[in-house]
């Protein structure tokens, strides 16, 4: 297991991102925010069933993102949201959202 792990290290280490609009740039952050959200509060996900494989934390940021998205310096949309228990549950309901909309 290890040895994938240093594989996948390697491979990450030579990825090369780019940003064409603000809005790529502002999604991006978004995702990197919903992540670190995750992992720094995830004793506030009611069952605390979060997933320890970084991959899995990594789909539920994408999936959840807009929740951390920022328009005009404000949070997008009805995931606005003020303190760490609504944060979390938006996230629940942003992935539902997801997993029920079809997107891939």
């Amino acid at each position: 297991m290890a040895t994938t792990a240093k594989k996948i290290n390697q491979r990450v280490r030579r990825w090369k991102f780019s940003y064409p609009t603000s809005r790529d740039r502002d999604e991006h952050s978004a995702v990197e925010t919903a992540a670190r959200f995750i992992r720094e509060h995830a004793e506030s996900f009611s069952g605390g069933n979060l997933p320890d494989d970084p991959g899995q934390l990594a789909i539920l940021a994408i999936k959840a993102y807009k929740v951390f998205l920022l328009q005009d310096g404000k949070p997008t949309g009805d995931e606005s949201v003020s303190s760490v228990t609504a944060t979390a549950n938006a996230i629940v309901e942003a992935c539902r959202k997801f997993d029920a909309s079809g997107e891939t």
